[in-house]
């Protein structure tokens, strides 16, 4: 099981986030046994969208220089 100090609390504290599951149903992902799969199909559905708007563009966007 991944142990939630391996969870990245950027944005909420750890106290934050387990009173936050707490309050909506008391089941956090990030004690889940499933937790590294949530993660992988996660980072997964980044990887396709990013490969899916490359393909829709063969050039990046031009931008002048500022100044």
């Amino acid at each position: 099981m991944v142990q939630s100090r391996e969870v990245d609390f950027t944005r909420l504290s750890s106290t934050d986030y387990y009173d936050f599951v707490a309050t909506y149903g008391g089941h956090g992902v990030t004690t889940s046994s499933a937790f590294r799969a949530f993660a992988d199909i996660q980072e997964l559905r980044w990887v396709a969208f990013v490969l899916g708007k490359a393909a829709t563009r063969s050039t990046a966007p031009h931008r002048e220089p500022a100044g």
